[in-house]
C-alpha cells in the first residue's frame, strides 16, 4: 500500500498539472475493487481487496481531429504485487466517429506485458459504442494473447452514463497449450453539478474456459475530472480505455 501511495502522487501532480496546456483535458482518479476468485479444481475461493489509482490527459495537436491521449494506472492488493500500467493513443476524431491505435505496458514484480492494437468509436444520440482490437506478450508467461472488446455506452444526461462491456482473450501459451478467457461488466458513473467530481460503480465477471477459473470483481471509486461533462469527456475528451482493459486476465 504504501508503494501505491508514492508512487500515485506522480499521476496526480501530473494530471493536476495538465490542465496549465490550452485545450487539455482528463481525468484524475481513485478506486477500491473487491475480488471474489474461485480457482477451479476444487481448490478454496480466495477475497482480495485493492486499490488504484489512475489518471488520463488528452492532447489536441496542430492538425483538426488529431489528438493524442496518455493514460496510466497504478494498482496494489492485499494478494498481488504492485502493477503499473501505461498506454498511449493516436487518433482520428470527427463528430460522427474516432478511429486509431494504442501502444501500451504493464510492470508487476519484475514481470512485463506489453501490447498494440486498433480502436475505435462511432458516437450516436445518447449513445456511444466502441471496440478494439490488440495483441499483447506476457513475458514471465511466455505467453501471446490475441484480445478483442466491445463497450456501449448509454448517457441519461450529460452527467450520467451507464455502460457494459464484453471481452474475448485467446492466450498461447508456449509450453504448447492455449486458453480461452472472457469477461462481461456493466457499470455506471454519474457527476455532480456543482463540482467536476464524479463517482462510478462497476461489476465485471470473468472466466478462463480451459482451467474453470472465475472471478466476480467490484469497484467503486471516484474521478476528478478536466474538460466539461462526462458526455463532452466522451466525444471530445480523455474516453479511451487503457491497455489493461483489453486483458481479462487482469481481473484476476
Amino acid at each position: 500500500m504504501k508503494k501505491l501511495l508514492c508512487a500515485s502522487g506522480a499521476i496526480v501532480s501530473l494530471m493536476i498539472a495538465a490542465p496549465a496546456f490550452a485545450q487539455v483535458t482528463g481525468y484524475a482518479g481513485a478506486n477500491y475493487n473487491h475480488s471474489e476468485i474461485d480457482p477451479g479444481k476444487g481448490l478454496s475461493s480466495v477475497n482480495d481487496n485493492g486499490y488504484a489509482v489512475s489518471g488520463a490527459v488528452l492532447f489536441p495537436t496542430a492538425k483538426p481531429g488529431l489528438g493524442v491521449q496518455l493514460d496510466g494506472q497504478i494498482r496494489d492488493s492485499d494478494k498481488t504485487d504492485t502493477a503499473v500500467t501505461g498506454t498511449a493513443h493516436l487518433f482520428n476524431r470527427n463528430d460522427s466517429y474516432l478511429l486509431g491505435g494504442f501502444v501500451g505496458g504493464s510492470n508487476s514484480n519484475g514481470g512485463n506485458t506489453w501490447g498494440l492494437g486498433v480502436e475505435g468509436q462511432k458516437y450516436l444520440n445518447d449513445w456511444t459504442v466502441a471496440g478494439a482490437a490488440g495483441y499483447g506478450r506476457v513475458d514471465r508467461a511466455h505467453a501471446d494473447v490475441w484480445a478483442v472488446r466491445a463497450d456501449a455506452r448509454y448517457f441519461v444526461n450529460e452527467n450520467f452514463r451507464l455502460e457494459g462491456n464484453v471481452g474475448y482473450n485467446n492466450l498461447d501459451l508456449k509450453v504448447g497449450s492455449s486458453a480461452d478467457a472472457w469477461g462481461v461488466g456493466v457499470g455506471g458513473e454519474y457527476q455532480f453539478a456543482q463540482a467536476p467530481v464524479s463517482v462510478f460503480a462497476k461489476y465485471d465477471y470473468a472466466k478462463v474456459d480451459n482451467y474453470d477459473i472465475e472471478a466476480n470483481v467490484f469497484r467503486i471509486g471516484a474521478r476528478w475530472n478536466f474538460g466539461g461533462t462526462l458526455k463532452s469527456r466522451d466525444r471530445s475528451g480523455a474516453s479511451l480505455g487503457g491497455f489493461s482493459d483489453m486483458i481479462v486476465g487482469n481481473l484476476f
